[in-house]
């Protein structure tokens, strides 16, 4: 597989955006890649963080947030950001908040940014919404170009191929961190199910299997599932040591 260095995606291979990543891409564009190592280290376990493992990670995407399932809310953040093309992308945006309300639907809000250490963002949001951003995420997309080797075995179902390879991302991310004006945010595993997405055609530049047409992949990362905060302006510091990611927030809720 090739790297991909886009969001916090990995935006933060971010699922890169990553083959592409934390974002996100997503989670970034302009991101350090995470590379999964022979020994793959566990996540230090956390009393703050749930689903330290890509099959528990897969449980917890069927628990709910505000009425829709964890794994489902995954899934549109992805599709939300591989569907914007490079160059109004709220993850080379340089401040994140001329971008960052490009595409918003639903009562979620969706936040990417680069991996970079230390990136500051703004963003503006209307009152009411929650608000969903990776620590870091990985998102295993398929096909790829054929000399990326990259298909299931025989017998091997594409999602079982996908969430063990996108797994392999996650498994080594450490001390994984969100807090809101000081005060800790719950962080959890989620992988999403396999799901369907297009891609816009010139993120092929970060993540080498973006064709431009309907494709299929499995997200896997670390997320923060926000209330709706108050009126207001409120700071969001999302952090990990590995990668090292730390990203300041500046949130105008109005």
């Amino acid at each position: 597989m090739g790297t991909k260095p886009y969001p916090q995606v990995i935006a933060q291979r971010v699922g890169p955006v990553i083959r592409f990543a934390s974002s996100v891409f997503l989670l970034a564009i302009a991101t350090q890649s995470l590379a999964a190592s022979n020994g793959r280290q566990a996540v230090a376990r956390q009393p703050d963080i749930v689903g330290i493992h890509a099959s528990a990670a897969a449980m917890a995407g069927r628990e709910s947030f505000r009425g829709e399932d964890a794994g489902d809310l995954v899934k549109r953040w992805w599709q939300w950001l591989y569907s914007i093309p490079l160059g109004v992308d709220p993850v080379t945006d340089a401040t994140g908040g001329l971008n960052c309300g490009i595409n918003q639907e639903g009562s979620t809000w969706f936040l990417a940014a680069p991996i970079a250490a230390p990136v500051s963002r703004t963003c503006a949001i209307p009152y009411g919404r929650s608000i969903l951003t990776p620590v870091v995420t990985y998102l295993d997309d398929w096909p790829c170009p054929p000399e990326f080797n990259f298909n299931p075995a025989p017998n091997q179902s594409l999602e079982d191929f996908l969430r063990s390879d996108v797994g392999s991302f996650i498994d080594p991310v450490a001390s994984p961190s969100v807090t809101l004006d000081g005060r800790p945010v719950r962080v959890r595993r989620v992988a999403s199910k396999l799901f369907g997405f297009t891609g816009a055609a010139n993120l092929v530049q970060f993540d080498a299997c973006i064709t431009g047409s309907p494709q299929l992949g499995v997200a896997d990362g670390y997320w923060a599932f926000i209330e709706p905060p108050a009126r207001g302006r409120h700071t969001l510091v999302i952090s990990a040591s590995a990668p090292n990611v730390q990203i300041t927030y500046t949130l105008d809720v109005r």
